[in-house]
C-alpha cells in the first residue's frame, strides 16, 4: 500500500475543502455542489471532468454538429447523476452524505469514458499498478492526485478490457488499496475492490490482507479476523497477521479456536514486531516495547514507534471493551491511539484503523 505522512493528507484535504472541484466551493449552495465540495476524491474528480470534458469537447472531430452533440450528451450526464445517486432536491446532510459513494462511482465510470475519446496525449499516463515509490516529497495535492490518478486509470484500463486476464485481481487491488488511501466513505469501495480481486485470484495473501485492514476499519471485525486467519494459516510466521487476528477476534468476542499463543509459536520474537508480539503473550512490558524501539535502526524508529504506540494501544482498547468499558477519551490507550494518528503514515492501516476509533 501507498504510505504518506499525515501532515500531508491534511494539507490535502484542507485543500480540497477550500475549492479543489471545478468552481468555488465558497459558493455552493446546490446539495450536488455541497456533495462534491464535502469529499476530498469527489472534488477532485469534478476539477479532473472539466478538464477531461474540455479535452473531448474540443477533440479531433471538433465541428459544430460534434460539440454540439456532446454538449448535450455530457447535460445529460450532469442530470443522470441528479437521478441516479438520488441526490435531495433541497440541502439534506444525510441525503448528500448517503449520495457520494455512488456519484464517486459515476465519475469515475465518465472519466474512463472520456478518456477514451479525448484529444490528451498519453506523455503522463499512470500505469495502473501498486505504487511502492517513496513519495515523501510530494505537496499535498500531488498525493492526491497520485491516489486519484491511479483510481482513474485503473478504471479506465478495466471498462476498457486494457488489463489481461491474468493482471486482473492486481489491478482491482491497486485501486481498492488507492480508495483505502482516500479514507471515509471510499472505505467501502475498496472493499469492493478487494472482494473482485479475491474472486480473481483466491490466493493472494496480500489481497486478503487488504481485506482484512478495510474490514476492520469499517467496523466488520467478525470477517475481518476471517481474513486474517486465512493469511496466518499459509503463512505461520507472518507476524501482523497474526497480531490483525488477535485483535479482530478480541474486538468480535470471539474466543474461539485457537489462542494467541498457539498461533504465534512460529513468530520471530527477536526481530521487530517481535516485542510486541511478547507484550500481547505477557512476556514484555509497555515499557520493554519502547524500549525496542530505541534499540533498532534509526530508520525504522518512526515507524517502529508510530506501530508500538498503535498495537499497545489497541490491545488495551481491546481489553477493555472484553471488560464491558465504554471507550474513554481520558485512558491511556487513547493517548497511545491519538499518537499513532499523529505518527503513523496516513494510508497504513495502523493510521486508518486508529482514525477510525477515535470516531466510533
Amino acid at each position: 500500500m501507498r504510505y504518506v505522512p499525515l501532515a500531508m493528507v491534511a494539507l490535502f484535504w484542507g485543500s480540497v475543502s477550500a475549492g479543489a472541484a471545478s468552481f468555488d466551493c465558497a459558493r455552493a449552495k446546490a446539495p450536488v455542489e455541497i456533495a462534491i465540495c464535502s469529499d476530498a476524491e469527489l472534488g477532485a474528480l469534478d476539477a479532473v471532468m472539466a478538464e477531461s470534458y474540455n479535452d473531448w469537447h474540443g477533440g479531433p472531430l471538433s465541428d459544430q454538429k460534434t460539440r454540439t452533440a456532446r454538449v448535450e450528451d455530457q447535460r445529460q450526464w450532469l442530470a443522470q447523476r441528479l437521478s441516479e445517486c438520488k441526490v435531495p432536491a433541497k440541502p439534506d446532510e444525510a441525503g448528500i452524505e448517503a449520495a457520494v459513494p455512488c456519484l464517486v462511482t459515476l465519475y469515475r465510470t465518465r472519466l474512463a469514458a472520456l478518456a477514451q475519446n479525448s484529444s490528451a496525449g498519453d506523455e503522463d499516463e499512470v500505469e495502473c499498478a501498486e505504487d511502492d515509490a517513496d513519495h515523501g516529497d510530494e505537496t499535498a495535492k500531488q498525493y492526491g492526485d497520485g491516489l486519484l490518478k491511479i483510481v482513474v486509470a485503473c478504471t479506465h484500463a478495466l471498462r476498457s478490457g486494457g488489463v489481461p486476464k491474468e493482471h486482473l485481481a492486481e489491478a482491482f487491488l491497486a485501486r481498492g488499496e488507492a480508495q483505502f488511501g482516500f479514507g471515509g466513505v471510499h472505505n467501502k469501495l475498496a472493499i469492493a475492490d478487494f472482494n473482485e480481486a479475491i474472486r480473481l485470484n483466491d490466493a493472494s495473501s496480500r489481497a486478503f490482507s487488504d481485506r482484512g485492514f478495510a474490514l476492520f476499519a469499517a467496523g466488520q471485525f467478525a470477517d475481518a479476523a476471517k481474513d486474517f486467519d486465512r493469511v496466518s494459516l499459509s503463512d505461520p510466521t507472518a507476524s501482523y497477521a497474526v497480531l490483525w487476528l488477535y485483535l479482530a477476534k478480541s474486538r468480535a468476542h470471539d474466543t474461539s479456536g485457537d489462542s494467541f499463543a498457539s498461533t504465534a509459536a512460529y513468530l520471530d520474537l527477536k526481530t521487530w514486531p517481535g516485542p510486541v508480539v511478547s507484550f500481547y503473550l505477557g512476556k514484555a512490558t509497555a515499557d520493554d516495547v519502547t524500549a525496542a524501539v530505541a534499540k533498532d535502526s534509526e530508520d525504522r524508529q518512526k515507524m517502529d514507534s508510530c506501530e508500538a504506540a498503535f498495537y499497545v494501544g489497541e490491545f488495551a482498547l481491546a481489553q477493555a471493551l472484553a471488560r464491558g468499558e465504554k471507550p474513554d477519551r481520558n485512558k491511556p490507550y487513547e493517548e497511545l491511539l491519538r499518537k499513532a494518528v499523529a505518527t503513523c503514515h496516513a494510508s497504513s492501516p495502523e493510521f486508518v484503523v486508529a482514525a477510525a476509533d477515535a470516531k466510533r
